[in-house]
């Protein structure tokens, strides 16, 4: 029977009815979403390239049977016209040919790290976004030897990672403890080998308990680490966690009990505080009295925090302690904002303790008051503060600008009231990126220079100008820039090149020089703010060793450089040592120089405080590095001790 113009499509409607006294053909559709152990290909399964080739296999195989991803193997169907002209129809359909063509695959291993021992059972996901709205989900189970396969996958940009209860993601970033996914940019045909690597991670439990030894409900309950800030000073950053309710913090339940998981190996600090109501005015989501925490094992400065150790894999139990009752004083206050008021007005309240030795990273403090333009701060504690209060305008990450006012604070044991702070317009600051001839030799994109101001006197970050503008880069294409509402105060400008021999040689703000070099802004800077960048920086490359020879894997050298730079953290050049103990540092400014090496790889901070680096004094090697100098040489370090 011959139907003029049918599609393949309809014949398979005309044909189906003639195969019901057929044995059915079962298809497995999977989900992209629902993980499946991958099982292997048998020998006798081919790939359909022909139909020459498939009425061959049709006509000269006991059986066949269809599959999905455009192969046919032996089943116990038996041999039938009306099959054959199935098969060659849905093995010649134009989608499944391309998508057949164009598909790849990517095939890996879970381990953990450190030892290679494989992670059965865990979940490998995959995940692409070349389509707005939802991300496209695929995942897949390990085998018992940690291995998965990826069949099937368009081109395009994904993200790969594996999870399993009790690991996480090996080789964080500092303060960090949810999944950090790889990159893998797919194309057509291709396969990709990759390995995930997982870590055993710890917990922490306890309970926290008032003045009267009473459970307290709710209480927000943060897990902190000790880094150093850019400048050297040591300070207390919250961990990165994934909690079930999106916050990166846990509550205690109505036992007072809390529970932390998924840490891994290291020290930590807990910090504790009362929930909070906000004020019917306020629209941002927080949920701890952050005026008045409380660290473990039951102290309020900070200071005095005692840290709890976390061992791979194991738990940290019984970690007990009270809350100090909460103070009596309020400061209320009003604002003065110049600026033209939005629909909405998002205000932030920071208190930054004045002269603290060891800072914890600011947290807002909510605002509990009823009205527009008036702020009510309670259960704050006697000290010497700071109060900046920010003014944001923007409906999204990228689109914010802050506001600041700040006024300062000596709180006693009363209230304050008729508090005034206004908020300032902030400073517009123009500037441009100069290169010299090597450096436009380079063709250097001057759009992947880093250029930030850090703020300084206990200042929020988040209230630095350059911090919304460096989630994507402000700088144009000729170099030139704006920074925008640079609220009043002192500063630092951390810049950075990573690219090749080139380095950063100068920055002046009007007539200052400024690199290295703290600096003002006020109502009377006007700018430009020019930095020059330069090529043919030096470069060294060398060896890290034990006292007994072996080569120190995943360990750190770093150039500290001289004294009237030593403020400056971009002018710090360091490395990490490969699995031979070998390292390679080049763009290195001209000048002076102290190597030091180590058998860990720390921040930048910690290299500029004195108390870290006095432990490594005896071991440095004094170097001098000029413009264009390749140090060829092998350059032994010998590693210390952590």
């Amino acid at each position: 029977m011959a139907v003029a113009g049918t599609t393949p499509i309809a014949v398979l409607f005309i044909v189906l009815p003639g195969l019901a006294h057929r044995r059915r053909l079962q298809g497995d559709r999977i989900s992209s979403r629902t993980p499946v152990r991958h099982p292997q290909k048998p020998h006798d399964e081919m790939p359909v390239r022909s139909i020459r080739q498939v009425f061959k296999r049709v006509l000269f195989a006991d059986s066949l049977r269809i599959r999905l991803d455009g192969t046919v193997r032996r089943s116990m169907l038996h041999r039938s016209p009306f099959f054959v002209l199935l098969l060659v129809l849905s093995q010649l359909h134009p989608s499944a040919a391309q998508d057949s063509t164009r598909a790849a695959r990517i095939t890996g291993q879970v381990v953990e790290a450190p030892g290679g021992v494989a992670v059965v059972d865990a979940r490998v996901i995959l995940e692409s976004f070349r389509s707005a709205g939802r991300p496209n989900v695929r995942e897949v189970i390990t085998d018992v030897t940690g291995s998965f396969v990826l069949e099937d996958i368009q081109p395009g940009s994904y993200l790969i990672h594996a999870e399993r209860a009790g690991y996480m993601t090996a080789n964080l970033p500092a303060g960090y403890a949810r999944p950090v996914p790889l990159s893998v940019n797919v194309e057509a045909g291709r396969t990709y080998p990759v390995t995930l690597r997982l870590m055993r991670t710890g917990s922490i439990t306890g309970r926290v308990y008032d003045e009267h030894r009473q459970a307290v409900v709710k209480a927000e309950i943060q897990i902190l680490s000790a880094r150093y800030s850019g400048f050297g000073q040591r300070i207390l950053t919250r961990v990165t966690i994934a909690s079930s309710d999106g916050f990166p913090s846990v509550q205690s339940d109505d036992r007072g009990e809390y529970r932390v998981t998924g840490l891994p190996a290291g020290e930590y600090y807990i910090r504790a505080a009362f929930g909070t109501t906000m004020g019917p005015t306020v629209r941002n989501a927080q949920r701890a009295n952050n005026a008045a925490p409380t660290y473990y094992p039951g102290v309020t400065d900070p200071d005095e925090a005692v840290p709890i150790k976390v061992a791979s894999g194991l738990d940290a139990n019984a970690i007990d302690f009270t809350l100090r009752p909460l103070p009596s004083t309020t400061i209320f206050g009003r604002i003065i904002n110049p600026m033209t008021q939005t629909v909405r007005s998002y205000y932030d309240y920071f208190l930054v303790p004045r002269n603290a030795k060891l800072r914890e990273f600011l947290q807002a403090v909510p605002n509990q008051g009823g009205n527009d333009g008036e702020f009510e701060l309670r259960n704050v504690r006697p000290g010497s503060y700071d109060l900046y209060v920010a003014f944001r305008t923007g409906t999204r990450p990228d689109d914010f600008q802050f506001y600041t006012g700040r006024t300062q604070l000596e709180v006693t044991d009363r209230n304050i009231t008729d508090l005034v702070v206004a908020i300032e317009p902030g400073v517009q600051i123009p500037g441009r990126i100069d290169l010299d001839e090597s450096a436009r030799s380079a063709r250097l994109d001057v759009r992947s220079i880093v250029l930030a101001l850090a703020p300084l006197d206990g200042m929020p970050a988040i209230l630095s100008p350059t911090a919304i503008l460096g989630r994507s880069s402000f700088i144009q294409p000729d170099g030139t820039f704006l920074i925008r509402n640079a609220a009043h105060g002192r500063y630092f400008l951390t810049t950075q090149v990573n690219a090749g021999d080139l380095y950063v040689a100068s920055a002046r703000l009007g007539t200052q020089d400024i690199l290295g070099r703290p600096f003002e802004i006020d109502s009377d800077t006007t700018g430009p703010l020019v930095i020059e960048v330069r090529g043919k920086g030096g470069s060294i490359e060398g060896k890290v060793i034990t006292r007994d020879g072996t080569p120190v894997a995943n360990g750190q050298v770093m150039l500290v450089p001289p004294i009237n730079f030593r403020e400056d953290q971009t002018a710090y050049r360091g490395a990490a040592t490969d699995s031979q103990g070998r390292f390679t540092i080049s763009g290195i400014r001209p000048g002076n120089y102290t190597a030091y090496a180590i058998s860990r790889r720390e921040d930048i901070g910690a290299w500029m405080n004195p108390a870290f680096i006095t432990p490594y004094l005896n071991s440095a090697i004094e170097l001098n590095i000029s413009s264009g100098q390749n140090v060829q040489r092998e350059f032994s370090v010998t590693a210390l001790p952590q």
